[in-house]
């Protein structure tokens, strides 16, 4: 009897989760349905006012400056095809993604990033870096502080029309960073405490000897939710995530790395105009072994913020099985 209460309970969980993940199916942050925030009924567009037309054209003009910088520098190359906008150009507050404007061949280059536009450590080995990444997908403690070098230097940084996304990047929607009846909740949620290994500040104070400076707190977590293992890549970082197991077709792009050259995003298969481009923030062709690590839609949600469209990953533990939604 105890067994069948056990199980019950856990799929009531999983059936909650994935209420929430419904509401969230446009990548609102789950925090927003707990913080009671009113979030505009599906099919149904919030009233344009300046507030909105001033911030997507914020936002327009530094996705345009960040593109121009990239074309700008030697070996920097952006596609024609290729632009950054608003998910529904009717609804600012719908986020940003990669989209392509004409036909794009599988195998074509979208975009160039040069080695030297990439912040990563000092001394820093791809080959290294990538063995450690793929053993302990951790936060990597010398991207946060070379992040931090160039946010003190200001102005001298030629990494300015990057760092302008720093400045923009809101915290709030981060677990570690909810009020504790919302972590409370989201706990109960999961059947288990998804701090329980500690928090990436954690990490950061603990084992990257980091500075709880407000600063170099928020460096932390941008580095953990937008790096590439231990590399941050301007306009890469811009792709939205969706994933798939069983079918690739959502994941239509793939970013190989030059070692002390570039970093290049090339398509992976036909793409038509109009569509947005995705990568997988967890599981792609590659690092399918990432499986090992619970890279599922909580893990995503703990991590990144936000409840994945679908396909979704669940575990279920009284089951002892993974299953594909």
């Amino acid at each position: 009897m105890r067994c069948a209460t056990c199980c019950i309970d856990s799929m009531v969980r999983s059936f909650l989760l994935f209420v929430f993940s419904v509401m969230c199916a446009h990548h609102f942050p789950l925090c927003q349905a707990l913080e009671k925030v009113e979030i505009p009924p599906q099919g149904i567009t919030p009233n344009r006012n300046q507030a909105d037309n001033d911030r997507m054209e914020h936002t327009q003009q530094q996705h345009s400056e960040l593109i121009e910088w990239i074309r700008s520098y030697p070996g920097g190359f952006v596609n024609d095809k290729l632009e950054v906008r608003p998910a529904d150009i009717k609804n600012p507050s719908s986020g940003s993604g990669m989209f392509v404007n004409g036909t794009i061949k599988k195998g074509e280059l979208l975009y160039s990033v040069p080695w030297d536009l990439i912040i990563k450590p000092d001394d820093y080995d791809y080959n290294d870096a990538y063995a450690v990444s793929f053993e302990t997908p951790e936060l990597s403690c010398d991207v946060v502080y070379s992040l931090i070098h160039e946010l003190n230097i200001g102005d001298k940084s030629k990494f300015g029309p990057y760092l302008k996304y720093f400045h923009d990047f809101k915290t709030n929607y981060l677990i570690e960073e909810w009020s504790e009846t919302g972590t409370d909740l989201i706990n109960y949620i999961a059947g288990y405490n998804m701090n329980a290994d500690g928090t990436w500040l954690q990490y950061w104070y603990e084992v990257c000897d980091g500075s709880d400076d407000l600063l170099h707190k928020k460096a932390a977590l941008y580095v953990e939710t937008r790096a590439e293992d231990h590399l941050l890549i301007p306009l890469f970082d811009l792709a939205n995530h969706r994933n798939g197991y069983m079918n690739h077709a959502h994941t239509n792009i793939k970013i190989e790395i030059f070692d002390g050259i570039s970093a290049d995003g090339i398509a992976t298969r036909d793409i038509g105009a109009g569509e947005q481009l995705y990568l997988s923030y967890n599981m792609n062709a590659e690092l399918l072994a990432r499986e090992d690590y619970d890279s599922g839609t909580t893990n995503m949600l703990y991590n990144f913020g936000f409840v994945e469209s679908m396909p979704q990953r669940w575990t279920f533990e009284n089951y002892l099985v993974d299953d594909e939604l």
